[in-house]
């Protein structure tokens, strides 16, 4: 009967793969994120958020190790007013932001975007950038890029 040593075997494979996981997981969050400076051909787009105000995108890609790495920086645009802060616009449609690359799905959430002002969309600013797992190939370029952002609903 093998009853006594079931709780040993669950531990002892309970800790093997705790050992195994904890070298892994700090490799892969180091190479995830990371800081660059702006480049100058970086896609901007305004978002409007009519009649409340608008905000603004600044995003280029680069190559990282063979696969392509999105960066970006966001910034608010003229005549905000308290309904998009209060209904926490920027937020959610940072949220809900797909990166497309032509047709090529690369990352939905912009979340890690840097916070600047339309001033900072200058190239050498430094912005966030986020690995996707799409291989890098000759041709793209920041002429590519597509955005898909749904509507939000903005309560007053």
């Amino acid at each position: 009967m093998n009853f006594p040593f079931q709780p040993l075997r669950t531990c002892l494979l309970g800790l093997s793969l705790a050992i195994g996981l904890s070298g892994v997981a700090p490799s892969v969050a180091q190479t995830t994120g990371f800081t660059t400076p702006l480049v100058k051909d970086a896609y901007v787009i305004e978002i409007p958020f009519k009649p409340y105000g608008s905000m603004y995108y600044a995003i280029t890609i680069r190559e990282v190790q063979g696969k392509v790495a999105v960066c970006g920086i966001w910034a608010e645009g003229d005549r905000w007013q308290a309904y998009v802060i209060k209904g926490h616009l920027p937020m959610r449609v940072r949220g809900v932001t797909t990166v497309m690359l032509g047709d090529t799905y690369l990352l939905k959430g912009v979340g890690f975007f840097t916070q600047g002002e339309k001033e900072d969309f200058v190239t050498g600013t430094p912005v966030n950038c986020q690995m996707t797992n799409v291989p890098w190939r000759r041709g793209y370029s920041n002429k590519m890029i597509n955005l898909r952002i749904p509507r939000l609903r903005v309560i007053a």
